[in-house]
């Protein structure tokens, strides 16, 4: 075989490689993005909107990723998730709902099984500083730091972002506990809110360290 021979066969298996590369990196955003999808219409659903021709549209859009197994395990317990989380919202006496579940369940048993939560639970509190005093206190806090900021009349975000100073430079963990649950509502009503939950997530974790070094 010649040294052109060699480099056309050379050039071709390169460019047969490119092409399957790519096909696979299609196929990975594709189910990117419509998990992305399922995850709109989960939070929707969440909300008590009416989400029955959205899930319709996305099963029939994402049958043929089902069939052919292009999720993979983490996928299609996220997949799972969402779809659980659909399931607890639908009206089971609603013929068009009774379709939905039906298929619901066909993506369970085709691998989108939820992940299961743990419910721990214990006996009741007997000392006196108990944690449900120290909830109570904590809520007691929130309250008063809401009415603050409703004097004047910030936006959720500007809050937000004060309360997260606060929880920097105070010890008091209200502040970490009221500013998680603002990102919690701003995330419900569709706010990116990734940023917020990387610095939540990193003042935690120095307090963590701080608390473990005393």
């Amino acid at each position: 075989m010649s040294k052109l021979n060699s480099l056309l066969r050379l050039e071709s298996l390169l460019e047969d490689f490119l092409d399957r590369a790519a096909d696979v990196e299609l196929a990975r955003a594709d189910s990117g993005k419509s998990i992305e999808s399922l995850g709109e219409i989960a939070r929707e659903s969440l909300r008590g909107r009416y989400i029955g021709n959205r899930l319709g549209d996305w099963f029939a859009r994402n049958r043929l990723n089902l069939d052919s197994k292009r999720y993979d395990p983490a996928n299609m317990t996220t997949i799972g998730n969402y779809l659980q989380d659909i399931k607890t919202g639908l009206d089971t006496a609603d013929p068009e709902s009774g379709k939905l579940l039906e298929e619901i369940d066909r993506w369970k048993k085709s691998g989108a099984v939820p992940l299961k939560k743990i419910t721990l639970r214990r006996g009741p509190e007997t000392d006196q500083s108990s944690i449900t005093e120290e909830f109570l206190r904590v809520a007691e806090m929130e309250s008063q730091a809401l009415e603050y900021y409703k004097d004047r009349k910030m936006h959720l975000l500007t809050m937000l972002d004060d309360t997260l100073k606060a929880a920097e430079a105070k010890t008091d963990p209200a502040w970490l506990h009221l500013a998680g649950s603002m990102i919690f509502f701003l995330k419900m009503h569709g706010y990116k809110v990734d940023p917020y939950v990387k610095k939540l997530k990193a003042l935690e974790n120095n307090r963590r360290t701080l608390k473990n070094d005393d």
